[in-house]
């Protein structure tokens, strides 16, 4: 355990190993943020778009966007898994690393969110961050279900 002393040299040897530890959990971080839901690319979007049976919530960001940040990691953390076991593919593309995706969508600002459905047809498209209920519900009405937020944690 890292405790501060009086001495000044063991001080500045803790900060540096404070330091080090901070930045090096600040890298894993960013490094892993995001690595759960699928990433969609310019080379991967027809197989997974184009060839797709069930509807697909995709998720425009830029790594540099803060509610980007926000809207990814309830994504990865809870969305993803909802949206699977309703049978809706949720998946992110980073704009930059993506142009033609950006360029195809016309995308102008994220976070921004829209539904492919089988037939290619595009719907519920959303700028901006939006409370976390509103991406259940979208998930719900992709999936055919018509029930309300609550509702899934009371049946």
């Amino acid at each position: 355990m890292l405790t501060p002393t009086t001495n000044p040299v063991s001080f500045v040897h803790f900060i540096y190993k404070l330091q080090s530890i901070l930045t090096t959990n600040v890298l894993l971080t960013t490094k892993y943020r995001y690595t759960y839901a699928m990433e969609l690319t310019d080379k991967n979007y027809k197989t997974i778009i184009k060839n797709h049976t069930q509807p697909v919530f995709i998720d425009f960001y830029s790594p540099t966007c803060g509610p980007c940040q926000i809207l990814t990691k309830l994504i990865d953390e809870k969305l993803e898994k909802y949206g699977e076991e309703n049978g809706v593919s949720v998946v992110k593309c980073n704009i930059r690393e993506n142009p033609k995706l950006a360029e195809a969508f016309k995308i102008h600002s994220v976070p921004f969110t829209i539904a492919v459905l089988p037939d290619e047809k595009l719907k519920h498209a959303e700028i901006g961050l939006k409370q976390e209920n509103y991406y259940f519900e979208l998930i719900d009405t992709l999936a055919g279900k018509n029930v309300s937020f609550f509702s899934r944690f009371f049946t």
